[in-house]
């Protein structure tokens, strides 16, 4: 299921499902750390050949992602693929 962003509504953030279910999510310390502790990329000083050779050599997407100062959801797109090759190896 995902959700979508519909309004504010006091100290909460409604949001939607695709069957239109509203939820209400409190916006609290908890949702801005976590909010805080996942920046955006905004200057990628990384290839994707670079995340996929340090995949091959035995990092995990967590250590690739501290090595090169990013989150780990910017380096899974380009780790996926190795990392199913090397499920079949």
């Amino acid at each position: 299921m995902e959700l979508r962003f519909v309004a504010r509504d006091g100290e909460n953030l409604v949001l939607e499902s695709d069957d239109g279910q509203r939820y209400h999510l409190a916006i609290d310390s908890a949702l801005k750390d976590g909010i805080r502790a996942n920046p955006r990329v905004t200057e990628a000083n990384f290839s994707p050949r670079e995340i996929q050779n340090l995949i091959r050599s035995g990092l995990s997407v967590d250590q690739v992602a501290h090595q090169l100062e990013q989150p780990a959801s910017a380096i899974e797109p380009f780790a996926a693929p190795i990392l199913d090759e090397l499920r079949f190896v």
